[in-house]
């Protein structure tokens, strides 16, 4: 369809996009993450609902000078890379439709939070805020604010500090697909073990991970306290006094319920390999 619309809009047409200039284009996002713009003046209502209908917009509220090709480097085919040395991003996703005078109110309110970015746009249901200032930010204890203050529920995520380089896109963009095929809303925020690990079971049928389940599980499968134990095991990194007083146990009890669980399941958890099989079992 692209090249369809390269046709007809032609002069009007843009690919190679160096700049922004959204007082004069919209900006849409393929299915490949590649960016294409279209002048405005150059279209209808009825034709803009139609590309929507397609393609995603992008929007953006400001861009600042030290984003320069930012965009274009981690959307686009541009491979001039901006003038920041160092980035991180936060991606905000709303779980729930609101009006419009709240989000703008909530808008206004993330751009003052986040004072320092270098620049913050919205992606389809999710707000991207870009970073370069080693400065840390309690992302978390913002987000409760946010969904304190607005009753709305809310999941966000908060990427490393990368050295801006050209592998760069390929890993803002994976991160941005996982985040907004992300379902599992538990926690307020996730990070990219939360993303891949949803990735993961996304690939799987419910019946293959329940057949899993029981064939790791045995005699264990609806024994929720030994689950709770390996589950608490894991969390902790493998830390068996840590554990053992999360759990309220002391630690030689919850030790001698790691050797049973190994010898039930004949799942040696103290081996990573196998640690991996049970906590893909036990974690959905």
């Amino acid at each position: 369809m692209k090249n369809t619309l390269k046709k007809i809009y032609q002069n009007h047409y843009l690919e190679d996009i160096t700049h922004y200039d959204f007082t004069r284009f919209y900006y849409f996002i393929d299915d490949n993450e590649a960016l294409f713009g279209i002048e405005k003046n150059a279209l209808t209502d009825n034709e803009l609902s139609m590309i929507l209908s397609q393609f995603e917009l992008l929007t953006s509220d400001k861009i600042f000078r030290e984003a320069k090709n930012l965009l274009p480097f981690l959307f686009g085919d541009s491979k001039t890379l901006p003038e920041a040395k160092n980035l991180k991003y936060y991606f905000i996703k709303l779980l729930k439709t609101t009006d419009a005078e709240v989000i703008l109110e909530l808008e206004s309110l993330l751009q003052e939070l986040f004072n320092q970015h270098i620049a913050f746009l919205k992606y389809h249901n999710v707000y991207i805020i870009f970073y370069n200032k080693i400065k840390k930010i309690e992302f978390k204890q913002l987000l409760q604010s946010i969904e304190s203050d607005f009753l709305l529920p809310i999941v966000g995520f908060e990427s490393d500090y990368y050295l801006i380089n050209q592998n760069l896109p390929a890993y803002f963009q994976y991160d941005l697909k996982l985040f907004r095929k992300f379902k599992d809303f538990h926690n307020l925020v996730v990070d990219k073990a939360d993303l891949i690990k949803s990735s993961i079971y996304n690939h799987f049928s419910y019946d293959y991970l329940n057949e899993l389940k029981q064939y790791v599980l045995k005699s264990l499968v609806n024994d929720q306290e030994m689950i709770n134990v390996v589950k608490t095991y894991f969390e902790t990194n493998f830390n068996t006094t840590l554990a053992a007083n999360k759990c309220f146990m002391h630690r030689n009890t919850f030790i001698n319920k790691i050797d049973k669980f190994i010898e039930h399941t004949h799942f040696n958890i103290r081996n990573y390999q196998e640690a991996l099989i049970v906590y893909l079992s036990i974690t959905r």
